[in-house]
């Protein structure tokens, strides 16, 4: 992944020098970005396998269950820099909410073991893109180019315990009880990168559809191994932080306030 980054930073920089980057006016357009996309994890931490081991030992569990495709809002602002609209610069922020939950049955028919976990995380990134290619109608473009993430996990909590099954009547003299357990990190914050791909079209005037996937390292620096993989709760399994890959897919409307072919 590292080295697919650093190949990416250098096809930008040379198709840069190719083509001068403002050919009249320092911003020819500024656009507005309003979206909302989807966010996974991927790779083989521990952040990201089911939380329950298996169904029967409740007192070992990997504390992730990140491995679905959760959801998130984006803001960020595109600065065209020449009057074809083929070098711009992006600067945005992201709000993604994770919420995975598991369930699991007892050995008894009176309740069930239970996992939740909670992750928000608030990033800002900023980004050059570089169009490749305009399609002769709607002003279709295709992009790419390379992104540095600010990421600030402002929440990491961890509920887990036991929960009678409603309209369950248990037998006379049943010992069992509902529990409850929380366990939570401190914020933490991380640098990451990511490489975007995507394409644009404008759709009324001034008014573009933008769709665009990424793919990155959320903690590519300020690792601690000292606190385990970034996304569990408990160090149990955890002898250090590895790289957290992931992908993200965005569909954004866009507003430019001077639409130009």
């Amino acid at each position: 992944m590292k080295k697919l980054l650093i190949f990416t930073t250098c096809l930008l920089l040379i198709s840069t020098i190719k083509q001068p980057i403002m050919s009249k006016n320092l911003f020819s357009d500024i656009g507005i970005n309003l979206g909302f996309n989807n966010f996974r994890l991927i790779g083989g931490t521990t952040a990201i396998q089911p939380m329950f081991v298996s169904p029967y030992d409740k007192s070992v569990y990997s504390v992730g269950g990140l491995n679905y495709i959760e959801p998130g809002v984006d803001l960020s602002t595109t600065l065209f820099l020449d009057d074809k609209n083929i070098h711009r610069i992006i600067a945005g922020t992201e709000y993604t909410y994770m919420y995975p939950k598991e369930i699991a049955t007892t050995r008894t028919n009176y309740s069930y073991y239970y996992c939740y976990h909670k992750v928000c995380f608030f990033d800002a990134y900023l980004g050059y893109h570089f169009s490749f290619y305009k399609a002769p109608f709607q002003n279709v473009r295709m992009f790419s180019g390379l992104e540095i993430m600010f990421n600030n996990i402002i929440l990491n909590e961890f509920e887990f315990g036991t929960k009678a099954i409603k309209g369950v009547k248990p037998p006379e003299g049943w010992a069992g009880e509902e529990r409850s357990n929380y366990e939570k990190k401190d914020p933490d914050f991380r640098v990451g990168s990511r490489i975007r791909a995507g394409f644009e079209g404008r759709i009324k005037p001034n008014v573009y559809i933008v769709a665009s996937g990424t793919l990155g390292i959320y903690n590519l620096l300020n690792r601690n191994d000292a606190t385990g993989e970034l996304f569990s709760i408990q160090n149990k399994f955890d002898k250090k932080e590895s790289y957290q890959p992931f992908f993200n897919f965005l569909i954004s409307f866009q507003y430019r306030f001077n639409d130009v072919e």
